[in-house]
């Protein structure tokens, strides 16, 4: 297949996530305080109104992995549902830091997942030993390593801004229906040198909050 078309314009309607650290919200709020300092928090913008509203089954809550093949390119889906809102996270299967990412989460049996909107954070611990943790992906280590990343971007950045996850999504919690899905491109040290090699600024300028001054967690 020939080689997708990217420019900035792409980016305007895709949300970017990244990966943060519990210490980065440790100051601000006791849930993050509880994590072990270096616990990998992922991180996504979301209108707290909305989680609020959406979350509204009793605390039904459910994480799991799995993988969307696009063309050649296996995309890593790192999928949080909070009642009937799931938020996914699209990763490199080829990123070493991915890789990191979840080891240390395998090793601790903890994750973290900080969903802000401005400085407002709403902050979750995950249990990965929960029942409601998937973990498939070991089928795709031998991914790890490999020289993918911008062969990701062009495939992540059209289907993430495209619109087809959201009609195709389903729901990881039996008897709850989804309402309303968030799906994110998972931004790396690797992929940002990428981007910026690339010329791609929209991509490569991540959002000073992700390791903030100032926030209120909640």
């Amino acid at each position: 297949m020939e080689n997708v078309l990217i420019d900035d314009s792409m980016f305007r309607i895709c949300e970017i996530a990244s990966i943060a650290t519990a210490k980065d919200f440790a100051p601000y709020g006791k849930s993050a305080a509880k994590l072990r300092p270096l616990t990998p928090v992922l991180t996504a913008n979301c209108e707290l109104d909305l989680l609020k509203k959406y979350a509204r089954y009793d605390g039904a809550g459910c994480f799991g992995f799995g993988c969307i093949h696009v063309d050649d390119c296996p995309l890593l889906t790192m999928r949080l549902q909070v009642g009937a809102m799931q938020i996914y996270w699209l990763a490199d299967t080829s990123d070493p830091e991915v890789w990191r990412t979840i080891d240390f989460w395998k090793k601790v049996g903890q994750a973290g997942f900080a969903l802000a909107q401005g400085s407002n954070v709403a902050f979750f611990s995950w249990d990965m030993r929960s029942p409601q943790t998937g973990m498939t992906v070991e089928q795709f280590r031998g991914e790890c390593g490999k020289d993918r990343a911008w062969q990701f971007i062009q495939r992540a950045a059209p289907l993430a801004g495209s619109g087809r996850i959201q009609l195709h999504a389903t729901t990881d919690i039996p008897g709850v229906r989804l309402e309303h899905v968030l799906v994110n491109i998972l931004m790396t040290e690797r992929l940002e040198k990428v981007a910026k090699e690339r010329s791609l600024g929209q991509l490569a300028n991540m959002s000073a909050f992700w390791h903030p001054t100032n926030a209120s967690v909640h």
